[in-house]
């Protein structure tokens, strides 16, 4: 499975030019069965709980300020499996990725998406429950 966000054809991101990911989709999918889901909400919702995470926040040594740390996401729902197993901190990238396969796997098993990771019929964008199958 792979989020289709960003997959813009010369866009740049943070300086850089980005492109075409099709080449190594196609080998790939040579070898192997590929799937394009939509990613959205995936970096914005607990991996376990489906609830809104939050990235945590520290102050500086002298602290005169606040700093956030964005690599790192925390559950902060009191009833979620993996806050109350010692799990609730973990790497951003590692959480999207787990949404990414979640959201996969519920629409080739079942063809539909977990209500939370739906877009709403008055969002631009306006895709429900896509998967493309490569």
């Amino acid at each position: 499975f792979y989020g289709d966000a960003g997959r813009g054809h010369g866009s740049r991101i943070g300086g850089h030019t980005r492109g075409s990911h099709d080449v190594f989709i196609g080998k790939l999918s040579e070898k192997a069965t590929v799937v394009s889901i939509d990613e959205y909400r995936s970096s914005k919702l607990c991996a376990f709980c489906h609830m809104p995470i939050i990235h945590p926040v520290k102050t500086n040594k002298d602290k005169s300020k606040k700093i956030t740390n964005l690599g790192t996401v925390v559950c902060i729902n009191p009833d979620c499996y993996s806050r109350k197993n010692g799990y609730a901190a973990r790497g951003r990238d590692e959480n999207a990725s787990i949404n990414i396969a979640i959201i996969g796997y519920e629409q080739l098993a079942f063809c539909q998406t977990i209500k939370q990771f739906e877009r709403s019929s008055l969002h631009a964008g306006g895709l429900k429950g896509k998967v493309t199958l490569v």
